[in-house]
């Protein structure tokens, strides 16, 4: 049977729970600090798949973060209401530039704005902006075969023996669902041994330990000013802590052009 007419034969209404803003998540913040950049140019970064995506669905073609921005520009896309500061930020972005987080994460909010706009009349959409505490099936008894998408092509989506899924909520009354998909993303963790094991080591020789985060969610301001910093790990999130401590605090970086390397 075409979509379609399953669609006026049963609607289809969405639930989607999440405490963050829809599209951006918990990781793309608008809020962030304009230090946070990127590491992918602006003309590499698009929501929408192309014909190098093998999906069920149908392709269909969006712009590119770098194409959003040129189209806000010249006033065919409608700019965020998003403040001076970040709308200054997408008027000056370039194809080959490496784009602040927070430009993604409104990037990512228009992205999810124009998938509601097209949906057809059958399909309704809630966003409850919450945390799911439980998952448990509607029945009586039933495995728990949830489905979960860490990736794309993984996961599935699974019914409770027919009976559907009760969702539970923080601080609001339960949903019914009768297919479930759990985009867990990033989850935190408990603290490891090693890490009780740094943070002890802190306190003896007076230091300040600070568990591995968001850069964003650092407590930066633990550190005081003129403190050593020893960073453990040097993986991307090593040069947002280094942007947040020293850019982030007033500090400056002084260019040193040397001889076939004036960028230095």
């Amino acid at each position: 049977m075409p979509r379609c007419a399953s669609l006026a034969r049963a609607p289809l209404h969405v639930d989607i729970v999440d405490p963050h803003m829809p599209g951006a998540g918990r990781i793309w913040r608008a809020a962030e600090s304009p230090l946070l950049l990127m590491n992918s140019r602006a003309a590499d970064v698009s929501i929408y798949p192309d014909d190098t995506v093998d999906c069920a669905g149908p392709i269909q073609a969006g712009p590119s973060l770098a194409e959003w921005a040129e189209g806000i520009r010249r006033g065919t896309i409608e700019a965020p209401t998003a403040g001076t500061e970040r709308l200054a930020e997408i008027e000056a972005l370039q194809a080959e530039d490496f784009p602040s987080r927070r430009v993604q994460a409104l990037y990512l909010e228009w992205f999810f704005g124009q998938v509601l706009t097209r949906l057809p009349q059958a399909v309704t959409v809630t966003v409850h902006r919450t945390m799911a505490t439980a998952v448990r099936p509607a029945a009586a008894h039933g495995s728990l075969a949830v489905a979960e998408s860490h990736a794309p092509g993984e996961g599935r989506l699974d019914e409770a023996d027919g009976a559907g899924w009760a969702v539970e909520l923080e601080g609001r009354d339960p949903l019914h669902a009768d297919l479930l998909l759990l985009a867990a993303g990033h989850n935190d963790a408990r603290p490891s041994a090693v890490r009780h094991q740094l943070a002890a080591f802190a306190r003896r020789h007076g230091g300040t330990y600070l568990a591995p985060s968001q850069a964003s969610d650092a407590q930066l301001d633990l550190l005081a000013p003129g403190h050593d910093v020893i960073v453990r790990g040097m993986g991307l999130a090593f040069i947002d802590l280094m942007a947040l401590l020293t850019e982030g605090r007033g500090g400056e970086f002084t260019p040193d052009p040397r001889p076939g390397s004036p960028g230095v």
